[in-house]
């Protein structure tokens, strides 16, 4: 199907500046969390880097440290805390994040 986009109506013609558009800030946002990323990621390396030149203990800390927010990001499921929220409104916010 060959249609020249001169010749596209003009509610098709806001359709696709509307798909352009989101197509394009998502492909922004992406490069921002690549970027936010690669961001932290140096600034971790750089942390360590210069930790280690003190005290190489204190970096075996920041690996464990670092492993286990690893460790507790897997384990987080939003909906889940959504939902066990939602049939325990009235319980402690303290028992009820124990018990997630």
């Amino acid at each position: 199907m060959n249609v020249s986009i001169n010749r596209l109506p003009v509610a098709d013609m806001d359709k696709l500046s509307a798909f352009t558009h989101a197509l394009h800030a998502r492909i922004d946002r992406q490069n921002e969390d690549e970027q936010l990323y690669a961001d932290l990621t140096g600034l971790y390396c750089d942390i360590i880097k210069e930790v280690s030149r003190n005290d190489a203990t204190k970096v075996l800390c920041i690996f464990e440290y670092a492993k286990h927010l690893c460790y507790e990001l897997f384990l987080y499921s939003g909906e889940k805390a959504y939902i066990m929220g939602l049939e325990n409104r009235v319980a402690l916010a303290d028992s009820l994040v124990a018990r997630y």
